[in-house]
């Protein structure tokens, strides 16, 4: 389940990356700084989007820990019988 839910993490951020911007700044010095920027960087083009990537994989892992801590809770490991 852990996999899937990396994948799908993986996959859905391919997705949004290749989509890429739209929006042209109007500005030519703006938008030369900018294709600068997405040339040196083509797909981590802002701090955002690494932002955007660690939150993303935070929901398989929290989603993770929370369905397994009923059953590491129950199973007494760890306890010294």
């Amino acid at each position: 389940p852990e996999v899937v839910g990396l994948v799908c993490c993986a996959a859905l951020a391919a997705l949004f990356l290749t989509w890429g911007d739209s929006e042209v700044p109007s500005d030519p010095a703006d938008a030369e700084a900018w294709n600068k920027i997405k040339q040196e960087w083509p797909l981590l083009t802002t701090a955002d989007t690494l932002i955007a990537l660690q939150a993303m994989l935070r929901l398989p892992l929290v989603a993770s820990a929370t369905f397994r801590l009923g059953s590491a809770c129950c199973s007494g490991g760890g306890e010294g019988d």
